[in-house]
């Protein structure tokens, strides 16, 4: 083994070792992201809807909505609707989503003024653009 010196210096067996795990992970981590890019799917976003348990609170009542894309394109501009009651006295209400990544999921909610009558409460996505 050669001598270090100030102009010529040797590595111990320490900066070896993190050499060489370094350089495994890096490689591990390339080979991962070039395989993921790789196996993306084509196909169109699959939106999905969710409306969680309504909470009544000072007049008024808040409906909790998730939105799943389970689909294989991101989604941007997300457009959900929820209507509360059916006929005459049905409501409606909405908001927009600006970014759904794909196999993710963005949470939401919309009020309505309580009534006091029991209501069916229905929630769809109405549409999206792709970016």
């Amino acid at each position: 083994m050669r001598k270090s010196t100030p102009e010529n210096p040797t590595k111990n067996l320490l900066e070896w070792t993190v050499f060489g795990i370094s350089s495994g992970l890096v490689l591990v981590t390339l080979t991962l992201l070039t395989l993921a890019a790789f196996g993306v799917e084509e196909g169109p976003a699959e939106m999905r809807a969710e409306t969680g348990t309504p909470v009544s609170k000072d007049g008024w009542i808040r409906i909790p909505v998730t939105v799943k894309n389970n689909g294989e394109r991101v989604a941007a501009n997300v457009e959900v609707k929820v209507c509360l009651g059916h006929g005459e006295g049905k409501r409606e209400a909405g908001f927009t989503i600006d970014f759904v990544p794909r196999g993710g999921s963005r949470a939401g909610a919309v009020s309505f003024r309580e009534t006091g009558e029991p209501a069916v409460v229905e929630c769809e996505v109405i549409g999206y653009e792709e970016p």
